[in-house]
């Protein structure tokens, strides 16, 4: 589960992989509502969204319960948690 920073970057990897395996990749990468079916965007974006969701700490859970979509969730979490590729690459630098 999501805890934080400290595991975003193996969290976001493993729930990547899993929505891509699900054939639901793309809800985490663009906003589909506008250029996908209705019928289908909506059961497909609800179960990206909780697949999303039932996997975060209930502290995490609290910043995004609100938002609409998996986009918008995994958005959220992306600006909470995502560390910058340079604080990556001095950590990689110190070992």
């Amino acid at each position: 589960k999501l805890q934080g920073s400290s595991n975003f970057d193996i969290w976001y990897c493993t729930i990547e992989g899993y929505l891509k395996a699900k054939q639901l990749g793309g809800y985490i990468k663009s906003n589909y509502k506008t250029f996908n079916e209705p019928s289908k965007f909506e059961p497909n974006d609800a179960l990206a969204g909780i697949i999303i969701f039932t996997n975060c700490t209930d502290s995490v859970k609290r910043y995004i319960m609100n938002c609409e979509s998996a986009y918008e969730k995994m958005e959220k979490l992306k600006s909470l948690y995502k560390l910058d590729d340079t604080s990556n690459h001095g950590e990689w630098l110190r070992r």
